[in-house]
C-alpha cells in the first residue's frame, strides 16, 4: 500500500470551512457541526458549563419537547449525537439521504434556538453527578484521572470536562444561553458532510441556515507549556481492600507539530502500544503480574502526557512497580531493537486503513485536524510517515522528549499496605495519601 487516495473536497461558504467525503454507495448521510469553543471557555470554578450546556442543547429546541424531538429524528430515520472536548462543542448525526433536509432544519433549530429548559439541565446535572460518583467506584478511571491532576497540576490540560458539584451547582440556563449567544460565529463554525451528499448540497444548506450569523472568531485562551516536577512523585488513592491495584506513570511527551513525534508513536509502539509489545510481555506473559499493560503517546498542542498503566494483583504491587520503572529506563536508555522497529512500522502503516475505511472515518479525522489547526488532508501520507522512521530517527527521540526520572505515579490501594514500600523506589521525592472520597477537581 503505496498511500490512500481520497476524494477529500473542502469549500467554505461566509468563512465557515466544509468538509465533505461524498460515497454514493448507501444513501446515508453523516453531518457534524464543530463549534470551535469547547471546554477551555468554561469560566474559573464553573467547570463543566460548555459539556452541561451542550447536553441540555440536545433535549430539544424551542417549541417541542424531548420526547417530541426523539420522535422527530426517529421518523426521520435519523440519529444525533453531541460530544464536548477540550477544544471543541461537536453536533453529529446519520440521516437517510432523502431526509437530510428536514434533518438539517432540526438541528439548525436545536443550534440556533435550544429550548434549554430548567427541568432539562437539572436532569444534566444529576447526570453528571452520577458520573463522578461512578468515577469513584471506576478504580482505572479513578487513576487516570488523579494521574492527570498529579502530573499536571493547575494547567488547563488538567481541567475536568464534566465539572465538580460546586462548579456544577453555579450552571444555570442564563449562563448557557450567554455561552452560546457569545461563541456562535461563523468564524467559530465548521461543517462536515460524508456520504450521499454533494458539495452543491452541502453549501446550499449550511448558507441557508447559518450563513445569517454574525462574523467573528472567539480568541483561545492563551496557554503556557505544562511543566514537568523534577524527580518521582507518588500519590496513593487511599482505598482498602483491593484485590488489584491500577498504577499509572506519566511524563511530559511530545506535541502535535513536534518534529520527534512520528518516531515516538512507532517507538511507543514496540514499548506499549500492542498486545505484543515489551511492556505487555513482560508484565502479562513472562510473569503474569497482571492482565494488560500498556503504554499511550499524547498530544497536543503543547506538549502532552506519555504515559504506561497496569494493574497487578495486590501482592504484585511492588514488584509490578519496579518492573515498570526498569523497562521503562531500559527502552529510554537502550532504545527499540531493528527488528521491532520494522515490525511496529509495518503494524502501524497497514493497520491505518482501518482508521480511514470509510467517509464518516475520514471526516473525523479531517474535522479533528482542521481544529487542531492542521493540514486536514495530510492523513493520507500517515503510512508514508510510518515507514520513514529510522532507528536512530526513534531512539534519538525517545533520549530526547522521555524522562524516566521525572515522573508522576498514581497507584490505587489501601495506603497501609503500599506506603513504605513504594516510598523505597528509586528516584521517590514525596509520597502522598489522597482518600478516595476526597475531590480530585
Amino acid at each position: 500500500m503505496s498511500g490512500f487516495h481520497f476524494a477529500c473536497e473542502r469549500a467554505e461558504v461566509r468563512g465557515m470551512p466544509i468538509f465533505l467525503e461524498s460515497s454514493h454507495a448507501l444513501p446515508v448521510v453523516d453531518v457534524a457541526l464543530r463549534l470551535t469553543t469547547g471546554a477551555e471557555f468554561d469560566p474559573a470554578g464553573v467547570e463543566g458549563l460548555a459539556r452541561l450546556t451542550l447536553k441540555t442543547l440536545r433535549a430539544g429546541p424551542r417549541g417541542m419537547s424531548e420526547q417530541r424531538t426523539e420522535e422527530r429524528l426517529a421518523g426521520l430515520g435519523a440519529r444525533l449525537h453531541v460530544s464536548t472536548s477540550r477544544r471543541s462543542l461537536r453536533i453529529s448525526g446519520s440521516v437517510l439521504a432523502r431526509h437530510l433536509e428536514p434533518f438539517f432544519e432540526l438541528l439548525t433549530r436545536l443550534v440556533r434556538a435550544p429550548a434549554l429548559r430548567p427541568s432539562d439541565l437539572a436532569r444534566q446535572r444529576r447526570e453528571a453527578h452520577a458520573i463522578l460518583i461512578a468515577q469513584l467506584d471506576d478504580d482505572d478511571s479513578l487513576a487516570a484521572r488523579h494521574a492527570r491532576k498529579l502530573a499536571l497540576g493547575a494547567h488547563p490540560f488538567a481541567r475536568s470536562l464534566i465539572g465538580n458539584r460546586a462548579s456544577l451547582a453555579k450552571v444555570d440556563v442564563a449562563q448557557g444561553r450567554a455561552f452560546l449567544d457569545q461563541h456562535l460565529r461563523r468564524g467559530n463554525l465548521t461543517f462536515g458532510f460524508a456520504g450521499d451528499v454533494t458539495r452543491a448540497q452541502a453549501e446550499d444548506l449550511v448558507a441557508r441556515h447559518f450563513g445569517d450569523l454574525p462574523a467573528g472568531r472567539s480568541k483561545r485562551p492563551s496557554m503556557a507549556t505544562p511543566k514537568q516536577a523534577r524527580g518521582r512523585h507518588i500519590r496513593i488513592v487511599d482505598k482498602p481492600e483491593r484485590t488489584q491495584t491500577p498504577m499509572v506513570f506519566s511524563t511530559l511527551g511530545t506535541h502535535l507539530t513536534d518534529p520527534c513525534l512520528d518516531s515516538l508513536i512507532v517507538a511507543n509502539t514496540v514499548f506499549g502500544g500492542t498486545f505484543a509489545s515489551r511492556l505487555n510481555g513482560e508484565l502479562r506473559t513472562k510473569r503474569g503480574f497482571t492482565y494488560g499493560a500498556s503504554s499511550q503517546l499524547g498530544r497536543a498542542e503543547k506538549r502532552e502526557l506519555w504515559s504506561m498503566q497496569s494493574a497487578p494483583e495486590a501482592e504484585h504491587t511492588l514488584a509490578c512497580a519496579q518492573l515498570h520503572l526498569e523497562l521503562m529506563e531500559r527502552w529510554v536508555e537502550r532504545g527499540v531493537r531493528q527488528h521491532e522497529l520494522g515490525a511496529a512500522k509495518r503494524f502501524l502503516a497497514g493497520s491505518y486503513a482501518f482508521d480511514v475505511e470509510t467517509p464518516s472515518k475520514r471526516l473525523e479525522i479531517r474535522l479533528d485536524r482542521h481544529g487542531a489547526g492542521l493540514d486536514p488532508d495530510a492523513f493520507v501520507h500517515y503510512p508514508e510517515r510510518m515507514r520513514a522512521v529510522t532507528l536512530k530517527g526513534a531512539n534519538d527521540a525517545l533520549r530526547a522528549r522521555l524522562s524516566p526520572e521525572d515522573l508522576s505515579i498514581v497507584v490505587v490501594a489501601g495506603a497501609p499496605r503500599v506506603r513504605d514500600e513504594l516510598a523505597k523506589l528509586r528516584g521517590v521525592r514525596s509520597v502522598e495519601v489522597w482518600p478516595y472520597t476526597r475531590p480530585v477537581d
